[in-house]
């Protein structure tokens, strides 16, 4: 178990959803042109200052070049959003990094923009190319001193020799580092967020800190240098009833003006962030955020802020505000308005690695969600993103009623890839805990199903399928009075929702009976009402559940995840049938006494 600093702080979080808002622009410290101030001064000082330690010919040979490129990005539409975020070496934040921040939120959209995306803001190295066609500005030219190619934690004194870095000026040691960075916040009225001699310092690992000062009585900058750079961690957790579980898999966000950095919480909720953060410029807080972009292994799956909970926007994301640099801790209590997204992410943690034990295929390798909150926990997994949907071929000629029910649907219209994969809900409502969570694995079972498919029929035959399935249940949906999207059995196309809903009930039900004690059918905990598919007669519950008592039986018999999944990659039951046989000559008969009675 990692041990936390005692500086770090924590939090139980519980407030409602909240806008960034922003104060003043402030004077940026890091500009090229600022910084080359504060190194004139420094060598106007350094020769006559006491204490300074800063060899004056070391630097006056220092050269002030641009190390990155403070820009924006303002996308048209979802396209470009998406090419954007794409783009691993873009770290994108929705606030200008050189704002006063008085409330640290969960989204800002600029009042300049008249769509609904924002300007987005980052830093990019000289001589980055932005991609063609999206809005683009350059901001300001910096010098982040960390990024330079002279750049030393060495500290040198007494050399007659200067030592070359590879621009071509000397090496920029760390008394000179921290002494530019001392000085050009003070030249630029942020002394305030510089660390403070008088305060405690939140973890030292060296014991005699030194001060230094230069200047002449009448105007000082100071510094303390001790240790000089903090590796933030922590616990990020999630109220659950059995008590506080780690949120896995989450992005943590943490930043100070233009020095940010990433990590990812592991199964614990702990998280360990290896990009240090300097102690002279982050002051006694930095920046915190989590970013609804959730990976486990190989898969990743984002949350979105959404049009009628269907059409994706951006990536919802939820302000934690400043503190300690040495780490943030907390907990997402059941009446935050987030506690139901970390509940759905964890769900879809815990399912992939349930996948891997259990032999089916992994859902594609990144799923788009779009999440709402709901007393209606409904649910639907389209995966317009990893197939080629074929809806509109089937909907003819009844156009335009049933494309603007798929996916929500008519914002396909608008934002085009901003469908999503999973549609999700959940409630703040800690007595619908299991449900929610059994519900998202049935949605991902059929994630599996999809992508099963594509390994042993190929990809277009996929996407005929799934294209075919998702018509037919928003059709269904559609033209019923209490909007049942599974239909009946002998409607059109009535086996290919038999076979996929009730694999995704059946999946549904064993999980939530093996992993959380809960009865999926009834809502029940299973020692209040324990309950199997076979304890009824064939149809007593309906159109396509009873279809659970298929997948029951063949498990009993020995058929495994693999090849009842595999077996399934099929328009019929009786295609379904004829495939399990293949896999089982042994189990020929018993195999057909089990599913005639349903074809």
């Amino acid at each position: 178990m990692q041990h936390l600093k005692s500086s770090a702080s924590f939090s139980r979080e519980t407030r409602t959803a909240q806008p960034t808002i922003l104060g003043r622009q402030k004077e940026n410290p890091f500009s090229v042109e600022n910084m080359r101030i504060a190194l004139d001064t420094l060598i106007a000082y350094a020769k006559t200052s006491d204490s300074i330690g800063i060899n004056p010919e070391l630097a006056r040979q220092v050269r002030i070049i641009p190390t990155d490129l403070y820009v924006r990005f303002l996308p048209a539409d979802s396209t470009q959003y998406n090419k954007l975020i794409a783009d691993t070496n873009l770290v994108l934040f929705d606030i200008p990094l050189d704002y006063e921040i008085k409330q640290l939120g969960d989204y800002y959209h600029d009042p300049s923009s008249t769509t609904p995306y924002t300007w987005y803001y980052t830093t990019v190295k000289p001589g980055y190319r932005p991609p063609a066609g999206i809005n683009y500005e350059l901001l300001s030219e910096l010098f982040i001193i960390e990024n330079s190619p002279d750049y030393t934690e060495e500290i040198i004194e007494g050399t007659t020799e200067i030592p070359r870095g590879s621009s071509g000026g000397s090496v920029i040691d760390q008394n000179i580092c921290n002494a530019l960075y001392a000085i050009s916040f003070t030249l630029t009225g942020n002394e305030d967020e510089l660390s403070q001699d008088t305060e405690p310092t939140p973890r030292a690992t060296t014991t005699n800190c030194t001060k230094k000062c230069i200047g002449k009585s009448w105007w000082k900058v100071c510094w303390t240098v001790c240790d000089t750079y903090y590796n933030p961690d922590g616990y990020i957790k999630v109220e659950t009833p059995s008590g506080d579980v780690g949120f896995k898999g989450v992005k943590v966000r943490m930043w100070r003006w233009f020095s940010y950095a990433d990590a990812i919480t592991n199964s614990s909720g702990y998280y360990y962030c290896t990009a240090r953060f300097n102690k002279i410029l982050v002051g006694n807080s930095i920046n915190y955020k989590l970013i609804y972009e959730c990976k486990r292994d190989n898969n990743s799956w984002t949350f979105n802020k959404s049009i009628a909970g269907a059409a994706c926007l951006w990536r919802d994301s939820y302000g934690l505000g400043f503190h300690s640099p040495d780490g943030h801790s907390m907990t997402f209590c059941t009446n935050s308005d987030y506690w139901g997204r970390a509940v759905l992410s964890n769900a879809i943690y815990d399912y992939i690695g349930y996948a891997v034990v259990d032999g089916i295929a992994l859902p594609p390798a990144h799923l788009d969600i779009a999440d709402k909150q709901s007393n209606k926990l409904t649910s639907s997994a389209p995966l317009l993103k990893n197939h080629v949907n074929w809806s509109l071929v089937y909907a003819y000629p009844n156009f335009w009623g049933v494309v603007g029910t798929i996916v929500g649907y008519a914002s396909f219209v608008t934002y085009g890839w901003a469908l999503p994969d999973l549609i999700l809900r959940y409630t703040k409502d800690i007595i619908k805990y299991n449900k929610i969570i059994s519900i998202v694995w049935h949605e991902l079972t059929h994630a599996s199903q999809l992508q099963r498919m594509k390994s042993e029929k190929g990809y277009l035959w996929a996407s005929d399928y799934w294209s075919a399935n998702v018509y037919q249940q928003a059709s269904n949906a559609l033209n019923s009075p209490d909007e049942n999207s599974y239909g009946n059995k002998g409607d059109e196309r009535w086996q290919i929702i038999a076979l996929s809903e009730g694999w995704a009930n059946y999946r549904e039900w064993k999980l939530a009976k093996d992993k959380l004690g809960w009865n999926a059918i009834t809502e029940q905990y299973w020692h209040e009402t324990p309950w199997y598919p076979s304890y009824y007669t064939d149809f007593n519950l309906g159109f396509p559940h009873c279809y659970m008592k298929v997948f029951e039986s063949l498990e009993n018999i020995g058929c495994s995840y693999s090849n009842i999944e595999k077996a399934l990659c099929t328009y019929s039951v009786s295609g379904f049938k004829n495939i399990l046989k293949g896999y089982y000559p042994n189990l020929s008969n018993q195999i057909q006494n089990i599913i005639q009675p349903y074809e």
